[in-house]
């Protein structure tokens, strides 16, 4: 009898298992590169290390996923004079949703500020100094080419547009995330499945004081966080004349990206 019971009761039990407590948690973290839970914090702790693609000449690793609201960036740059540079002259992210590599809608971060001492000379600069330096190129972004009732500049995070947010790991990697809503970009459903290019700009540093912006200092900076995340590649990769292009030239990373709308 109680043999019957325990038969007829197993179903009732794996049922309130699978759908228990326990199982979405466990169901919630697996780490599957289809699904990342987001937070943006300058961290890239969340995101899985297939995401991200290397580019060989800055040594820039970037990644990008979406969810049905919002679409998410990563950068993570571990060369000290790549950081350096970026934090000087700026750095602009292109969205084409067309997919044509076109620089028509995009964020620019950091921006450029007139006040924007030199560079120290040295193969390997300091970023601890060069933060402080160039502070005022860190607490704004700049948007251009959004639809809708997009402010040109404005603080890193304001609540329904786009979001950044930026930190310093424990190795000195720089990582840089972004947020941006899918409903600035278009229509959600005509987005499903819709190839997109998205790139990044890295500024010559000749052209950094040729477009000021803003150097109001009343935003909170986002940023400061340790993690243990391990360097990829080291600044003695980046030698010769490659080296002296990445800091001189004009760099442009440029992917695809299929967005996929998970209901």
């Amino acid at each position: 009898m109680k043999s019957s019971i325990l038969l007829l009761l197993l179903p009732v039990f794996s049922f309130l298992f699978m759908h228990g407590p326990y199982f979405e948690s466990a169901r919630h973290y697996v780490n599957d590169s289809s699904f990342i839970t987001h937070v943006l914090d300058g961290s890239i702790n969340e995101w899985p290390e297939e995401r991200f693609t290397l580019h060989n000449q800055t040594t820039i690793r970037y990644a990008a996923d979406n969810d049905a609201h919002d679409l998410f960036l990563a950068v993570s740059i571990t060369s000290s004079a790549v950081q350096a540079r970026i934090m000087q002259a700026g750095m602009s992210f292109f969205i084409d949703v067309r997919g044509r590599k076109k620089e028509f809608m995009g964020i620019q971060f950091p921006i450029v500020n007139e006040n924007s001492p030199d560079l120290p000379a040295g193969r390997n600069p300091d970023v601890t100094a060069i933060r402080s330096m160039m502070i005022l190129n860190l607490i704004k972004l700049k948007l251009f080419g959004f639809s809708g009732d997009v402010p040109p500049y404005q603080e890193l995070m304001v609540p329904g547009s786009v979001n950044v947010a930026y930190s310093w790991d424990s190795l000195k990697v720089m990582h840089i995330e972004y947020r941006i809503p899918l409903s600035i970009l278009g229509d959600a459903a005509s987005l499903d499945q819709k190839n997109i290019s998205i790139g990044w700009k890295i500024h010559p540093v000749q052209s950094a004081m040729q477009n000021p912006t803003v150097t109001s200092t009343s935003t909170r900076v986002v940023g400061g966080r340790s993690n243990s995340r391990p360097a990829q590649t080291p600044d003695l990769n980046i030698a010769g004349n490659d080296r002296r292009n990445v800091m001189t030239d004009e760099q442009q990373i440029w992917s695809k990206y299929l967005i996929t709308i998970r209901r």
